[in-house]
């Protein structure tokens, strides 16, 4: 009984030790063996129906096209270039990669050019 009861109060101190790191880091303290990065993430960029059609242009792609690469339907792609709907924060992240990189399907396997 004794055994268990030192087991018990051993947990409970480890909890109570973690549970106070926690505390400790969310308020910035250091907590030993613990290593913090931080990191900033620019905020989605909302883009205009001219500039979604603008972009799959300079992509060189068709609607159908770039609703495949992006998982989407093409009536999905139509509606952002016409401005009767907008396209979900991830599918912006993916355009803003594109622009950056249009290289990156290609190189990540998504993407190939047929040759002729």
């Amino acid at each position: 009984m004794a055994t268990m009861k030192k087991k018990s109060s051993k947990l409970f101190n480890d909890l109570m030790e973690g549970l106070q790191d926690a505390v400790d880091l969310e308020k910035g303290k250091p907590v030993r063996g613990v290593r913090v990065s931080a990191v900033i993430i620019t905020p989605v960029r909302k883009r205009t129906p001219s500039q979604m059609k603008s972009l799959r242009s300079k992509l060189g792609m068709t609607q159908a096209l770039l609703a495949d690469i992006l998982g989407v339907t093409k009536k999905a792609v139509e509606a952002w270039e016409a401005g009767t709907k907008n396209p979900s924060g991830p599918v912006l992240r993916m355009l803003e990669i594109l622009e950056k990189e249009t290289s990156v399907l290609q190189r990540v396997g998504i993407y190939k050019r047929k040759s002729a």
